[in-house]
Protein backbone atom coordinates (compact mmCIF):
# COMPACT_ATOMS: atom_id res chain seq x y z
CA UNK A 1 0.00 0.00 0.00
CA UNK A 2 1.47 3.29 -1.15
CA UNK A 3 1.82 5.97 1.41
CA UNK A 4 -0.33 8.07 -0.11
CA UNK A 5 -3.24 5.54 -0.32
CA UNK A 6 -1.99 4.61 3.53
CA UNK A 7 -2.89 7.72 4.40
CA UNK A 8 -6.39 8.26 2.71
CA UNK A 9 -7.64 5.27 4.64
CA UNK A 10 -6.49 6.27 7.80
CA UNK A 11 -8.05 9.68 7.07
CA UNK A 12 -11.28 7.59 6.22
CA UNK A 13 -11.13 5.02 9.32
CA UNK A 14 -13.24 6.64 11.34
CA UNK A 15 -16.11 7.42 9.27
CA UNK A 16 -15.88 3.35 8.16
CA UNK A 17 -15.83 2.59 11.79
CA UNK A 18 -19.04 4.73 12.48
CA UNK A 19 -20.69 3.51 9.68
CA UNK A 20 -20.21 -0.10 10.30
CA UNK A 21 -21.83 -0.11 14.20
CA UNK A 22 -24.52 1.84 12.45
CA UNK A 23 -25.25 -0.89 10.80
CA UNK A 24 -25.30 -3.19 13.02
CA UNK A 25 -27.35 -1.09 15.84
CA UNK A 26 -29.58 -1.36 12.61
CA UNK A 27 -29.37 -4.95 11.84
CA UNK A 28 -30.00 -5.59 15.90
CA UNK A 29 -33.07 -3.08 15.34
CA UNK A 30 -34.36 -5.10 12.44
CA UNK A 31 -33.66 -8.72 14.26
CA UNK A 32 -36.10 -7.31 17.38
CA UNK A 33 -38.65 -6.38 15.11
CA UNK A 34 -38.66 -9.92 13.80
CA UNK A 35 -39.02 -11.26 16.61
CA UNK A 36 -41.88 -9.11 18.25
CA UNK A 37 -44.05 -8.58 15.17
CA UNK A 38 -45.95 -11.31 13.34
CA UNK A 39 -45.49 -10.12 10.14
CA UNK A 40 -44.16 -6.95 8.31
CA UNK A 41 -46.58 -4.96 6.19
CA UNK A 42 -47.06 -6.10 2.66
CA UNK A 43 -44.96 -9.71 3.40
CA UNK A 44 -48.50 -11.75 2.40
CA UNK A 45 -48.94 -9.77 -0.19
CA UNK A 46 -45.54 -10.11 -1.56
CA UNK A 47 -45.60 -13.88 -0.44
CA UNK A 48 -48.84 -14.36 -2.58
CA UNK A 49 -47.47 -12.43 -6.17
CA UNK A 50 -44.67 -14.38 -5.90
CA UNK A 51 -46.66 -17.64 -5.71
CA UNK A 52 -49.06 -16.86 -8.41
CA UNK A 53 -46.44 -17.22 -10.68
CA UNK A 54 -46.36 -21.01 -9.82
CA UNK A 55 -46.07 -23.50 -12.80
CA UNK A 56 -44.36 -26.57 -13.34
CA UNK A 57 -41.37 -25.73 -14.45
CA UNK A 58 -40.78 -22.85 -12.05
CA UNK A 59 -41.51 -24.97 -8.94
CA UNK A 60 -38.48 -27.33 -10.02
CA UNK A 61 -36.31 -24.82 -10.69
CA UNK A 62 -36.75 -22.97 -7.31
CA UNK A 63 -36.31 -25.75 -5.56
CA UNK A 64 -32.63 -26.49 -7.66
CA UNK A 65 -32.29 -23.19 -6.94
CA UNK A 66 -32.77 -23.79 -3.11
CA UNK A 67 -30.88 -26.42 -2.86
CA UNK A 68 -27.80 -24.88 -2.87
CA UNK A 69 -28.26 -23.59 0.59
CA UNK A 70 -28.83 -27.13 1.78
CA UNK A 71 -25.75 -27.67 4.35
CA UNK A 72 -25.53 -31.29 2.42
CA UNK A 73 -25.09 -29.64 -0.71
CA UNK A 74 -23.58 -26.14 0.58
CA UNK A 75 -20.71 -27.67 2.50
CA UNK A 76 -18.99 -30.13 -0.36
CA UNK A 77 -19.54 -27.00 -2.38
CA UNK A 78 -17.79 -25.02 0.05
CA UNK A 79 -14.95 -27.74 0.23
CA UNK A 80 -14.66 -28.28 -3.49
CA UNK A 81 -14.19 -24.27 -4.21
CA UNK A 82 -11.34 -24.59 -1.67
CA UNK A 83 -9.34 -27.32 -3.11
CA UNK A 84 -9.73 -25.40 -6.73
CA UNK A 85 -8.33 -22.23 -5.39
CA UNK A 86 -5.60 -24.74 -3.30
CA UNK A 87 -4.78 -26.10 -6.81
CA UNK A 88 -4.55 -22.81 -8.74
CA UNK A 89 -1.78 -21.96 -5.69
CA UNK A 90 -4.26 -19.56 -4.34
CA UNK A 91 -3.77 -20.85 -0.86
CA UNK A 92 -4.71 -18.19 1.47
CA UNK A 93 -8.61 -17.68 -0.99
CA UNK A 94 -9.16 -20.71 -0.03
CA UNK A 95 -9.06 -20.93 3.94
CA UNK A 96 -10.96 -17.30 3.45
CA UNK A 97 -13.29 -19.33 2.07
CA UNK A 98 -13.89 -21.71 4.30
CA UNK A 99 -13.34 -19.55 7.40
CA UNK A 100 -16.31 -17.10 5.58
CA UNK A 101 -18.38 -19.49 5.23
CA UNK A 102 -18.08 -21.31 8.35
CA UNK A 103 -18.90 -17.66 10.26
CA UNK A 104 -22.02 -17.32 8.16
CA UNK A 105 -23.11 -20.85 8.75
CA UNK A 106 -22.41 -19.40 12.95
CA UNK A 107 -24.11 -15.96 12.46
CA UNK A 108 -27.73 -17.88 11.36
CA UNK A 109 -27.30 -19.90 13.58
CA UNK A 110 -26.90 -17.68 16.51
CA UNK A 111 -29.11 -15.45 15.36
CA UNK A 112 -32.14 -17.99 14.37
CA UNK A 113 -31.84 -19.24 18.31
CA UNK A 114 -32.49 -15.58 19.50
CA UNK A 115 -34.95 -14.14 17.07
CA UNK A 116 -37.07 -17.48 16.69
CA UNK A 117 -39.48 -16.49 14.70
CA UNK A 118 -42.01 -18.76 13.03
CA UNK A 119 -41.89 -19.76 9.25
CA UNK A 120 -44.94 -18.81 7.21
CA UNK A 121 -47.92 -20.69 8.14
CA UNK A 122 -50.28 -22.71 5.43
CA UNK A 123 -53.42 -20.70 6.11
CA UNK A 124 -51.59 -17.49 4.60
CA UNK A 125 -49.39 -18.88 2.23
CA UNK A 126 -48.48 -22.07 0.13
CA UNK A 127 -45.71 -24.37 2.05
CA UNK A 128 -44.03 -26.12 -0.56
CA UNK A 129 -41.20 -27.71 1.66
CA UNK A 130 -41.14 -27.99 5.36
CA UNK A 131 -38.21 -26.91 7.60
CA UNK A 132 -38.55 -27.08 11.63
CA UNK A 133 -35.66 -24.28 11.96
CA UNK A 134 -36.82 -20.47 12.74
CA UNK A 135 -37.46 -18.40 9.81
CA UNK A 136 -35.26 -15.09 10.47
CA UNK A 137 -32.86 -14.62 8.97
CA UNK A 138 -33.05 -17.39 5.49
CA UNK A 139 -29.70 -19.23 6.50
CA UNK A 140 -30.26 -20.46 2.51
CA UNK A 141 -29.70 -16.34 1.44
CA UNK A 142 -27.15 -15.85 4.35
CA UNK A 143 -25.18 -18.81 2.83
CA UNK A 144 -25.60 -17.71 -0.61
CA UNK A 145 -24.58 -14.18 0.25
CA UNK A 146 -21.41 -15.07 2.33
CA UNK A 147 -20.39 -18.35 -0.19
CA UNK A 148 -21.17 -16.33 -3.60
CA UNK A 149 -19.89 -12.42 -1.65
CA UNK A 150 -16.67 -14.24 -0.59
CA UNK A 151 -15.89 -15.57 -4.26
CA UNK A 152 -16.73 -12.44 -5.62
CA UNK A 153 -14.03 -10.96 -3.74
CA UNK A 154 -11.36 -13.51 -4.36
CA UNK A 155 -12.10 -13.26 -8.83
CA UNK A 156 -11.90 -9.53 -8.44
CA UNK A 157 -9.01 -9.53 -6.32
CA UNK A 158 -7.27 -11.99 -8.51
CA UNK A 159 -8.82 -11.46 -12.06
CA UNK A 160 -7.87 -8.46 -14.01
CA UNK A 161 -10.74 -6.66 -15.24
CA UNK A 162 -12.07 -8.20 -18.31
CA UNK A 163 -15.86 -9.10 -20.23
CA UNK A 164 -15.62 -12.82 -18.31
CA UNK A 165 -15.25 -10.95 -14.72
CA UNK A 166 -17.93 -8.64 -15.36
CA UNK A 167 -20.14 -11.83 -16.29
CA UNK A 168 -19.00 -13.92 -13.81
CA UNK A 169 -20.51 -11.09 -11.18
CA UNK A 170 -23.50 -10.92 -13.22
CA UNK A 171 -24.19 -14.05 -12.48
CA UNK A 172 -23.28 -14.39 -8.87
CA UNK A 173 -25.67 -11.56 -8.51
CA UNK A 174 -28.39 -13.12 -10.15
CA UNK A 175 -28.22 -16.20 -8.23
CA UNK A 176 -28.17 -14.13 -4.51
CA UNK A 177 -31.37 -12.94 -5.65
CA UNK A 178 -32.59 -15.67 -7.17
CA UNK A 179 -32.19 -17.60 -3.97
CA UNK A 180 -33.61 -14.94 -1.92
CA UNK A 181 -37.30 -15.42 -4.64
CA UNK A 182 -37.18 -19.18 -4.36
CA UNK A 183 -37.35 -19.49 -0.53
CA UNK A 184 -40.36 -16.68 -1.02
CA UNK A 185 -41.58 -18.47 -3.89
CA UNK A 186 -41.36 -21.99 -1.82
CA UNK A 187 -43.11 -20.20 0.98
CA UNK A 188 -40.15 -21.29 3.39
CA UNK A 189 -39.86 -17.85 3.98
CA UNK A 190 -41.15 -14.02 4.53
CA UNK A 191 -39.77 -11.16 2.79
CA UNK A 192 -38.16 -9.98 6.03
CA UNK A 193 -36.36 -13.19 6.56
CA UNK A 194 -35.03 -12.75 2.92
CA UNK A 195 -34.23 -9.20 3.20
CA UNK A 196 -32.33 -10.41 7.16
CA UNK A 197 -30.40 -12.69 4.87
CA UNK A 198 -29.42 -10.22 2.80
CA UNK A 199 -28.59 -7.84 5.36
CA UNK A 200 -26.52 -10.43 7.58
CA UNK A 201 -24.86 -12.17 4.78
CA UNK A 202 -23.60 -8.49 3.75
CA UNK A 203 -22.28 -8.11 7.18
CA UNK A 204 -20.42 -11.24 7.41
CA UNK A 205 -18.96 -10.54 4.58
CA UNK A 206 -17.86 -7.25 5.12
CA UNK A 207 -16.64 -7.99 8.17
CA UNK A 208 -14.22 -10.84 6.80
CA UNK A 209 -12.89 -8.53 3.93
CA UNK A 210 -11.99 -6.26 6.86
CA UNK A 211 -10.14 -9.20 8.84
CA UNK A 212 -8.42 -10.28 5.64
CA UNK A 213 -7.34 -6.24 5.45
CA UNK A 214 -5.73 -7.04 8.73
CA UNK A 215 -4.28 -9.75 8.01
CA UNK A 216 -0.17 -9.50 7.70
CA UNK A 217 0.49 -9.58 3.93
CA UNK A 218 2.75 -12.95 3.66
CA UNK A 219 -0.93 -14.66 4.85
CA UNK A 220 -2.85 -12.64 2.65
CA UNK A 221 -1.15 -13.93 -0.61
CA UNK A 222 -1.35 -10.44 -2.30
Amino acid sequence: MSTGTLAAYRSTKPAWVVAGVTYLVALGVFAYFAAVVVNFPWEVTVSTTVQSWRSAWLDTTMRVVSELGVLEVAAPLVAITAVTLFIAGWRAEGIFMVLTSSAGRLVTLVVKGIVDRPRPSEDLVQVLQDAASASFPSGHVVHSVVYLGALAVVLNLRLRPSRRLRTAQALIVALVLATGLSRIYLGMHWLGDVVGGFAFGAAVVAAAVWTWRAWPKPLRGD
